[in-house]
């Protein structure tokens, strides 16, 4: 599962969200350009980094998170949006962002990180057997100086001078972003800087969450959400994975509570949406599964997107239920046809999902609702607790690895075989052995390594957070 640390970088994303929500919302607009300023002054600088930098990813970061197209805006200066901010925040400026792209790249800020490579380091003790050398294929390890050094031009990244080393003494220097791309999108230009190939990119966000200098961010709707809250109708559906995220001792409830106090009209969990998933996806496994051979779950959206992108030919084994997020918004829209439904959650690759289809309209992370709360003054932990919506177990399972096909299995009337992929490496490895018909039965892919309760935006670690969920839903683990 992921290891969640609050970097430096988080605390000055989470600043910029609340500067960029106070001027929203109290519509000076024109004192957006400040607020580089304004953080600067403060003395929130990330450490050992310059304030030209710091400036630079302020400025450039809010371009991204307003929800314009940073083709379009990063040669422009943030005093030359002012003009189109109520077109921005309404959706309307022609600067937006259309494409369904979601993750982007600041190119100033980006360190041009060294290209993947091994590294002889000072733990070296210059032992008499030279394991490092004589395990080298290529006799890329010659003695300089007296000690071993790698040869750039010869060496082929085998790694066996780095494994047969008796102190670990050798490292592999990898790039983050490159290495947190389980597609293999990300490379480099000619300079090195890092590129996004976009039709091999699912839009899963693990590269802007490992990246160390914040050059890669996730478009957001977090302007276009605060300027309506209290004035226009909207529904707020939040994930399984809520729990535990703004403290442990909030319950769903109080979370539920938070929203309507916030200005939502009403809220609702996406558990419902997942046992109406669930119970059709049984019946669609039943009735096709013996032709098909495999099938495979429809709710992660990255892991949906790197089947049409990395396994064209096996796009007919996708499961064509919607999404929880997509059903239950579907169902909201005929409760209340005029609100526009926002889905909270952890996960970046519901940002591009929301454009797929016209349920719902927008995707915020726990840090951005977190923001709004933060702006507004509301504090979870000290509102009441609110009643339910009588989710099951199983549909409140879903933020867990496993749990989208023990939810599946609960409703089927048949016994199939299932099989579990947390991250994307393990989906990809599955995949090509359900190409060869060594895999049979319900294939449950999640794009994060532990599921949704481990996604790219959660704020808890999520070994409390699923024991959080365990404690409160009085259920197993997976």
């Amino acid at each position: 599962m992921r290891n969640v640390i609050t970097t430096e970088l988080t605390k000055l994303r989470r600043q910029i969200y609340i500067k960029l929500l106070q001027k929203i919302i109290s519509g000076k607009y024109n004192e957006i350009p400040k607020i580089s300023k304004e953080i600067i002054k403060e003395g929130s600088i990330p450490q050992g980094q310059d304030v030209y930098k710091t400036k630079i990813t302020i400025d450039e970061t809010i371009k991204i998170i307003l929800g314009t197209d940073y083709s379009k805006t990063k040669d422009l200066e943030l005093y030359e949006l002012i003009p189109e901010m109520e077109a921005i925040l309404k959706g309307e400026s022609p600067l937006m962002n259309k494409s369904g792209k979601v993750i982007n790249i600041i190119r100033e800020i980006c360190d041009g990180c060294p290209l993947p490579s091994y590294h002889i380091t000072d733990m070296c003790r210059n032992c008499s057997a030279k394991y490092c050398i004589n395990s080298c294929p290529r006799n890329a390890i010659p003695i300089v100086d007296g000690k071993p050094k790698i040869d750039s031009e010869k060496c082929v990244g085998c790694g066996l001078c780095a494994k047969n080393c008796p102190y670990g003494a050798i490292i592999k220097i990898q790039r983050p972003c490159v290495s947190a791309c389980a597609v293999g999108a990300t490379y480099s230009d000619e300079n090195g800087f890092v590129l996004i190939d976009d039709e091999k990119c699912v839009q899963c966000g693990e590269c802007a969450v490992a990246c160390p200098f914040g050059a890669i961010v996730e478009s957001s709707s977090i302007g276009q959400v605060a300027v309506r809250l209290g004035k226009e109708p909207m529904v707020a559906i939040f994930a399984p994975a809520s729990v535990a995220q703004f403290g442990p001792r909030v319950s769903l409830g109080q979370f539920k509570k938070a929203l309507k106090e916030v200005g939502f009209v009403d809220a609702f969990e996406v558990a419902i949406g997942a046992d109406m998933v669930a119970k059709e996806e049984a019946e669609y496994v039943e009735e096709n599964l013996e032709r098909l051979g495999f099938i495979t779950t429809s709710c992660c959206p990255a892991f949906k997107r790197m089947i049409e992108t990395r396994f064209p030919e096996l796009v007919e084994h996708i499961s064509p239920s919607l999404s929880p997020m997509h059903m239950l918004a579907k169902k909201i829209k005929e409760d209340y046809p005029n609100a526009k439904v926002v889905f909270i959650g952890p996960c970046i690759a519901k940002k591009y999902e929301v454009t797929l289809q016209p349920y719902t309209d927008y995707a915020l992370t726990y840090e951005e609702i977190a923001s709004i709360f933060a702006v507004k003054g509301i504090e979870p932990a000290n509102v009441e607790e609110e009643e339910l919506n009588n989710a099951t177990p199983y549909g409140r399972l879903f933020a867990t690895s496993g749990g989208v096909a023990e939810a599946v299995k609960s409703f089927a009337n048949k016994e199939f075989e299932t099989v579990v992929c947390s991250g994307l490496k393990e989906c990809i490895q599955t995949l090509e052995k359900a190409k060869k018909g060594e895999v049979k039965g319900l294939i449950e892919g999640m794009s994060c390594e532990g599921g949704c309760i481990s996604g790219t935006r959660v704020m808890v670690n999520p070994r409390i957070a699923m024991s959080n969920l365990k404690r409160l839903f009085k259920v197993e683990e997976t």
